[in-house]
């Protein structure tokens, strides 16, 4: 993916998280948004809210609202689920977010359909799955995230009642957050999808997988 666009201006977070027990962190406003493309399928977004309660893969106790413990900077990571039946195979990407959560940055990364396996770990730098160049990243400390099953364009499984979904959204993030400062598409090869974290500082970490709609939660502390 070559997309060279505009830095995109962090937001600020318009809702809460309503249902979590215990939690009142709020999700952040998308700063990209997929679009659909092709005449197999409408590729219309997965209809869903944000009050869910988090898989407990990768997960810590206690609550979305916590600070992410500041010793948690190994790597974490989590298995795949079932897909259910539908028309994506694999998941493509709706809407990167990036926001100050108060304490901690989160980074979501919402998807249509559903991921695979995943992992985020530090890295010494970031270089782009399959060519290994280097990614250029704003930061002292780097953050690479692993999706298995997952994609910024479907182009390659459209067809046969598969609707042709792609991301239309910046493949660069300026967050300028506390901690998180950009964040960058690292890759998308053989529907495995990679992204890199350009942080000010390494920090504790924790990652997660919501539903409903499908998405991979990343809070880093500042």
């Amino acid at each position: 993916m070559t997309r060279v666009l505009p830095t995109v201006v962090p937001v600020l977070v318009l809702g809460m998280l309503g249902s979590l027990a215990g939690c009142a962190a709020a999700e952040p406003v998308p700063v990209a948004t997929a679009g659909t493309t092709g005449t197999t399928g409408t590729g219309a977004p997965i209809a869903g809210t944000a009050a869910i309660s988090p898989v407990p893969s990768g997960s810590p106790t206690g609550t979305m609202a916590q600070v992410p413990d500041p010793s948690a900077t190994a790597p974490a990571s989590g298995p795949a689920t079932p897909a259910p039946s539908g028309a994506l195979k694999a998941a493509v990407v709706k809407q990167i977010r990036a926001a100050d959560q108060g304490g901690f940055d989160r980074v979501v990364v919402e998807f249509q359909g559903t991921f695979g396996a995943w992992r985020v770990e530090y890295v010494d730098a970031i270089t782009e799955d399959p060519s290994d160049e280097p990614v250029q990243l704003t930061g002292s400390a780097f953050l690479r995230v692993n999706v298995q099953n997952a994609t910024f364009d479907n182009v390659f499984q459209a067809g046969a009642g598969v609707p042709h979904v792609a991301y239309a959204g910046p493949d660069r993030i300026d967050a300028g957050l506390p901690n998180v400062q950009q964040v960058a598409d690292a890759g998308d090869f053989e529907a495995v999808l990679t992204l890199g974290i350009g942080l000010d500082s390494r920090a504790g970490v924790r990652a997660y997988r919501l539903e409903n709609p499908s998405r991979l939660v990343i809070d880093i502390a500042h």
